[in-house]
Order: structure tokens, then sequence, then C-alpha cells
């Protein structure tokens, strides 16, 4: 029965990649964008806190691509990216002073993703879906009010965890300009790692992960380097 399995899941793959002999093409380019990002597990790490909420942190994203396509609907994608991640705080001043600052996280990334696409004569639509795997570059605590402050974030035992992982998930549309196409691509990243380095004697009972949460918004330019 396991052949059987093999066998279908080779077969529908070259079923869908049969026109590669004829379709294929490497393209390249990079994008840049925003990242809107949070940490997962707000409610356990708030918990016995009063006036406190969570603005998302905005961060910048810069990123290179390559995709080859396989088909006129498949593609395989990678990149290699830069990413600012974390969180907001915000405490409003009633029993306790206020108080407003955030968490940012810079990454390095590299998303590997299967890209499904399909061409309207010069528009191009598409939906991406694969793992991500990141390391960690720096991190500071900022202080907004009442007073301006940073504080840089270490990693390692206790600390922050310089890898990460998680799952990519995206669409966008490209239009043909030019040489190649200028695309936007809307993305979310689900974090599988926590971002603390925490022993497990340090975690408790009720211990709850601390991962990655992120929505980014990004446009950029992707040129083909090779031919139909």
């Amino acid at each position: 029965m396991k052949n059987v399995y093999v066998f279908t899941f080779l077969a529908l793959i070259q079923f869908i990649a049969e026109p590669a002999v004829y379709s294929q093409k490497f393209t390249a380019g990079g994008k840049i964008g925003m990242g809107i990002s949070s940490l997962s597990n707000w409610e356990y790490r708030s918990s016995g806190s009063e006036n406190k909420t969570r603005p998302r942190l905005v961060g910048l994203l810069v990123n290179l691509t390559g995709k080859y396509q396989f088909s006129d609907l498949l593609g395989l994608q990678a990149e290699f990216q830069y990413i600012q991640k974390g969180e907001g705080l915000k405490i409003a001043g009633s029993d306790k002073a206020a108080y407003k600052g955030k968490t940012r996280i810079s990454y390095l990334t590299i998303p590997v993703l299967i890209n499904v696409s399909h061409d309207f004569d010069k528009i191009v639509v598409y939906g991406v879906l694969g793992p991500y795997f990141g390391f960690g570059l720096s991190g500071k605590s900022i202080s907004l009010e009442p007073y301006n402050g940073e504080k840089e974030l270490k990693f390692g035992k206790g600390e922050l965890r310089r890898f990460d992982m998680g799952l990519s998930i995206g669409a966008g549309a490209g239009y043909r300009l030019g040489p190649g196409d200028v695309f936007l691509d809307l993305r979310y990243d689900l974090g599988f790692m926590d971002i603390y380095s925490t022993s497990d004697e340090d975690k408790g009972t009720n211990y709850k992960a601390t991962c990655n949460r992120s929505f980014c918004i990004s446009v950029g330019y992707l040129i083909p380097l090779g031919k139909n």
C-alpha cells in the first residue's frame, strides 16, 4: 500500500510538471515593504496586568527572490530576506505610570515556497505556501514613554532564541511591465518556535511558548533570466 501512495504522488507531480520541458523559466528580483508583527499568547503573558494593550510593531522588509517555473501552473520559489519582527506594549496611566515601548528583533529568513500561478494576458495572480527558516541578527527593547531609551537584547540560554522557523502563506498579483513583472505581495508568517530560549526548569507547568506572528505587504520586480 505504501508503494501505491508513492507511485500516485510521483505520477501527480509528473502530470503537473509535464509541460516543464517546454516552459521552464527562471526569474529573479527583489521586493521591499513592511511587516506588521505581534507575538503569540498575549493573554498568557499579560495575565494579572490591567490597562495593558498590545500595539502592532511595524518593521522593515527587504527581500531577494528567485523562482523556477516548472510549468504554467507550478513553480518553486526561494527567498533571502531581512525582516523586523516583535510587538509593542502600552500601559495606561491609572494606578501605574504610563508606559509605551516595543520589542524589535531583526532576522535573516529563507522562505522556500511552492508557487501556484495563472496568467491573464499581462496580469498574473499567484499563491505561495511553504516553510521559512530564520536566523536572529539583533534584538532591542525600546522605551518611548515616559522616556526614550534602548536596551540590547541578547541571544542565548535564558535569553532570545537565535533560530526561528515557521510557515509562510501568501498571495499576490503581478503586471507585465518592461522586461519583467512588477508585483504586489501579501504574506502571513506563522512562527512555530518559541522566541525565548527558556530552560525546562524555568517554564513551569502552565508555560506557553511565545512565537512570531507577522503580516507583510511589499512591492517588487521580477525579471526572466531564461526562455519559455
